[in-house]
């Protein structure tokens, strides 16, 4: 159900014009698990810095994305900060004419950017990030700091759980994450996580590459006897009997191995 925002808020944010705050369950009621469906992206979730201390072609690359993905015809959905790549994202969505979805932390919002077109506010960061990781059919990570990299990452490690099958892009500018693709190759290389993660995440040097991938992804299921973790390959079901989203490896094609 909308709400209509306090009028401090709503003053701060759009000079007082109407606003109103989806609120989104978090428990009994949640909205039910949305899985992947190729070719039919309706949102995209962007992590990305709020630090304005940055080279001006990484505003510029999140700027560009945020367009490329208003262009496509998706809904942009962000953290809401105004200010560095978040805020040129935003930006560069708002230039197209797309719709911007913020979910932000309730001692944020007077520091939210002024085009979104829902505000959803949170009061601790696990219910935003549950928001961010709820509302999009894939996750692009632009450069950023400590808390875009716990996000990006803690979503490719649910993706390997099997809590989701959504796309995962970096950005890579100016090689940003060339550091980490190399991390996430040995990872796998040297038995820390699965082979079929690497057809999960993508690495792209464009937003347009970024979107392609998106696009055109297809979803498969993460081998579990490729990694010998009781995690991956425990009983999630009787394990969690209240949990409100269950692994979806086993509904997915499987990859066929060659005996080692």
């Amino acid at each position: 159900m909308d709400v209509s925002w306090p009028s401090a808020i709503a003053g701060a944010l759009v000079g007082g014009a109407a606003v109103h705050c989806v609120h989104q369950r978090l428990k009994n009621g949640a909205q039910p698990f949305r899985r992947f469906t190729p070719g039919r992206v309706g949102a995209v979730t962007v992590y990305a810095a709020s630090s304005v201390a940055v080279d001006p072609s990484y505003k510029k690359a999140a700027f560009e994305l945020g367009a490329e993905v208003a262009r496509r015809g998706w809904v942009q959905v962000n953290g809401g900060g105004e200010k560095g790549l978040m805020g040129a994202a935003s930006d560069g969505g708002v230039s197209e004419g797309g719709a911007i979805d913020i979910v932000i932390l309730d001692k944020f919002v007077h520091f939210a950017h002024k085009g979104g077109r829902r505000y959803e506010v949170k009061k601790n960061m696990p219910e935003r990030k549950r928001g961010l990781y709820e509302a999009g059919d894939a996750f692009i990570s632009l450069p950023g700091g400590l808390g875009t990299l716990e996000e990006c990452l803690e979503v490719l490690s649910w993706r390997q759980l099997g809590f989701h099958d959504k796309p995962v892009v970096f950005i890579n500018t100016n090689g940003f994450y060339n550091h980490l693709q190399d991390m996430l190759t040995d990872l796998i290389n040297d038995g820390f996580a699965s082979h079929e993660l690497k057809g999960c995440y993508f690495f792209a040097d464009t937003a347009a590459e970024a979107c392609d991938f998106i696009a055109n992804f297809v979803p498969t299921a993460i081998d579990k006897a490729t990694i010998h973790s009781g995690e991956m390959r425990c009983d999630w079901k009787a394990a969690n009997p209240t949990a409100l989203d269950e692994p979806i490896n086993e509904h997915l094609p499987q990859h066929q191995h060659a005996p080692h």
